[in-house]
């Protein structure tokens, strides 16, 4: 890190039920293949937009544009469904659980993507595909086992994740793995179900 930047990316953050099912799919799944590095429960997340290195004197003007965005969504949950990979069947090199597209989510990103843009950031232009890192493969040579066992429990269910904070997040990249810290918080209101 820079001095007076920090790495900064904006998500939201799993429920207990969802966060120990992933824990469960990741020891099992730990088993197939050894050069994978899997991702710590903890610090499996939805990433909505990633920044990068940001001054750390923004962190308040970011931190309030997305207070803007979640006092116009409500909170919500989306399912979390499925596992696979991006890479090739037998070079696969990253490991990934699904989340169906989900119109209050896509909204949602949309909207922080257009907040940040606001700002003068500019998020990925590639479209949003939510998906939760489950883990990197780091040796993908002849990874096959691996993509066999994904594709048997494609269909897993790890339960619904609520939807009701979106977190600017600090990432710290350290030889044990990152660490992520919360630097803002806004709170989507709870919708009434009259």
């Amino acid at each position: 890190m820079a001095d007076g930047f920090v790495r900064v990316f904006v998500a939201v953050v799993l429920g207990d039920t969802v966060r120990a099912a992933l824990a469960e799919a990741i020891r099992l799944l730990r088993k197939t293949h050894p050069r994978v590095k899997w991702v710590a429960p903890e610090n499996i997340h939805l990433t909505l937009a990633f920044l990068g290195e940001v001054p750390v004197e923004r962190v308040e003007e970011i931190g309030s544009a997305l207070e803007g965005v979640a006092a116009v969504s409500g909170a919500f949950s989306c399912a979390v469904k499925g596992v696979g990979w991006f890479g090739s069947p037998r070079s696969p090199r990253v490991v990934w659980a699904g989340i169906p597209e989900d119109p209050a989510l896509m909204r949602l990103q949309a909207d922080v993507a257009g907040a940040l843009r606001q700002l003068g950031f500019t998020p990925e232009d590639r479209p949003f595909h939510p998906h939760l890192t489950m883990g990197r493969v780091k040796f993908s040579q002849d990874a096959i086992g691996l993509t066999e066992i994904l594709r048997e429990k494609r269909d897993t269910d790890f339960g619904a994740m609520p939807v009701e904070r979106v977190l600017v997040m600090r990432s710290e990249l350290r030889p044990q793995g990152p660490v992520y810290s919360v630097l803002r918080e806004a709170v989507l209101p709870a919708v009434s179900r009259g």
